[in-house]
């Protein structure tokens, strides 16, 4: 009613939440669940994801108050973490099969989106050292001179292929197929759009094996 209303805002009652209400939520609730002894419930788990993104939604442009915040997101071992301490799996699993309880508590929980990992900043397991021990492989070149260099030398629809050739060439292989794919991939993406890339595809391989030099060309265009 109208006037519990007024009685409920003259006892200094909030309509909303205000935004550091939120973080201060996922804090208590990290709290608790420490005190308790316990992993989130799959209802706790959902209503911190949707918490999450409504922060960000609010405040996505805002760097310097979203780096402000200590802001605790779910683990797959089902608690919540510091976002500065979890490492977002987007290698689809890559994470060992034998992974420790101190592994999962490093890993961001798999139903957090990796958009929404990146909005946290929060590094992706694919660019830092992985839980096992071995070296990341990524690409280690100027995007940009990258996608420029490629926009001047494949210009046509046959260049691709005669790239694929030359690299067969180049590697002393003597053979060298096509195969069209119609496998549909399901993996975590950054975007909705670049889900599309998960469908069709088209392969060209050669029979040359692979050496330490081959692996070091690719990281290192």
């Amino acid at each position: 009613s109208v006037e519990f209303e007024k009685f409920a805002r003259a006892m200094g009652v909030r309509e909303w939440f205000s935004l550091d209400d939120l973080v201060d939520v996922l804090y208590r609730m990290s709290c608790a669940l420490k005190a308790q002894k316990r992993c989130l419930s799959s209802s706790e788990l959902t209503a911190v994801i949707n918490i999450l993104s409504r922060l960000l939604a609010a405040i996505e442009q805002d760097f310097s108050r979203r780096r402000a915040w200590r802001l605790y997101a779910p683990n797959q071992a089902g608690s919540l973490r510091l976002c500065s301490k979890l490492l977002c799996d987007d290698l689809s699993g890559r994470a060992p099969n034998d992974a420790t309880l101190s592994d999962l508590k490093r890993i961001l929980h798999r139903d957090v989106d990796i958009h929404l990992a990146i909005m946290l900043d929060i590094p992706l397991l694919s660019t830092t050292q992985l839980l096992d021990g071995s070296e990341p492989f990524q690409q280690q070149a100027d995007l940009l001179d990258e996608l420029r260099n490629h926009l001047e030398e494949y210009n046509d629809d046959t260049a691709m292929l005669k790239e694929m050739l030359q690299n067969a060439d180049d590697a002393k292989a003597t053979e060298f197929g096509i195969v069209i794919s119609s496998y549909k991939h399901n993996l975590r993406m950054p975007t909705y759009a670049m889900s599309e890339t998960q469908g069709d595809s088209l392969y060209g391989y050669n029979h040359a094996a692979f050496s330490e030099q081959d692996f070091e060309r690719i990281k290192h265009p």
